[in-house]
């Protein structure tokens, strides 16, 4: 059995110990798990473009690209490409690479046109009816 001075496993000293270890263990998880949810959470947000509906038609935005979609057929009424850059820019390597891409958003549906924004501050007027690109301008934003 035990000697008068060992400690046996489950002795007072020994379960302190283990509670003691296992708070440690739990708030350094904690403080890891904290730190990966504020490293994701900080992440640029690529786009935020969701599709707006008018008159029936869903008029939505890609990667370079605005389109028309009858809802209740899911048609598509047309497709417009609104730039055709070849990227050969070099990405900031101390950013994430797709916060760098160049990506279309639809902001706003006018009576005869949509209006298209993108990371390059150019707003594209497509026709609502045909898709036809009618014009380009620099955005003063």
């Amino acid at each position: 059995m035990w000697k008068k001075n060992e400690l046996g496993p489950m002795s007072p000293c020994r379960v302190l110990e283990f509670q003691q270890n296992a708070r440690n263990f739990i708030f350094h998880a904690v403080a890891v798990l904290g730190f990966i949810t504020v490293s994701f959470s900080c992440r640029a947000k690529i786009v935020d473009c969701p599709p707006i509906v008018s008159k029936g038609v869903e008029y939505s935005s890609h990667s370079n690209y605005v389109q028309a979609v009858e809802q209740s057929t899911r048609k598509i009424l047309w497709r417009t490409a609104l730039f055709t850059e070849v990227y050969t820019r070099k990405f900031d390597p101390n950013l994430e690479e797709d916060v760098q891409w160049n990506i279309a958003c639809i902001r706003e549906v006018r009576t005869s046109e949509v209006l298209v924004s993108d990371r390059r501050a150019r707003v594209f007027h497509v026709n609502r009816t045909n898709g036809s690109l009618i014009a380009t301008e620099k955005s003063s934003k």
